[in-house]
């Protein structure tokens, strides 16, 4: 989240998301700050930006949707949340994805629609690419796990 829709945000969890869910114990959220942005604003966005996710963090936790702190002992690492078979990215517009680079090329429903999530997306996903030796030198290696080369994309063209 930023400064451009930390109100939205907010909106959709008091406006959606507590009307929709809030018998679902089993949905927890957390909140994070897109840090590339931070850099570039004054201090007092800076401070307006950390109050209003506080704000949602209280929002989110005294509705029991926060994920609580747990031990590092307790931790399940993941390489990509596409992995965590209980993580979701939500986008602005309700899609919803598995990843959070690339949502919005591959998302597997909307939280505005009832339907199931799109399984072509999901298995795509969810299943990694072989590892190449050609590949291990590469500058864009690893771009991502899931997706195609980005040579094979046509994204970088060789000399």
């Amino acid at each position: 989240m930023d400064l451009s829709n930390i109100s939205d945000i907010i909106n959709l969890v008091k406006n959606v998301l507590l009307k929709r869910f809030n018998s679902n114990r089993f949905i927890s959220i957390y909140s994070h700050l897109l840090l590339d942005s931070l850099s570039k604003i004054d201090i007092e966005d800076h401070k307006h930006l950390f109050m209003q996710k506080e704000v949602l963090d209280n929002l989110l936790y005294t509705n029991g949707f926060s994920c609580h702190v747990r031990t590092a002992s307790k931790f399940k690492l993941y390489r990509c949340i596409a992995d965590n078979k209980k993580s979701v990215t939500i986008l602005p517009n309700g899609q919803i994805g598995l990843c959070e680079h690339f949502s919005e090329d591959h998302f597997v429903s909307d939280i505005n629609s009832f339907s199931v999530f799109n399984i072509n997306e999901v298995s795509f996903l969810r299943t990694r690419l072989p590892k190449f030796k050609m590949c291990s030198n590469c500058s864009y290696y690893p771009f991502c796990i899931r997706l195609e080369c980005v040579l094979k994309q046509g994204l970088v063209l060789m000399n």
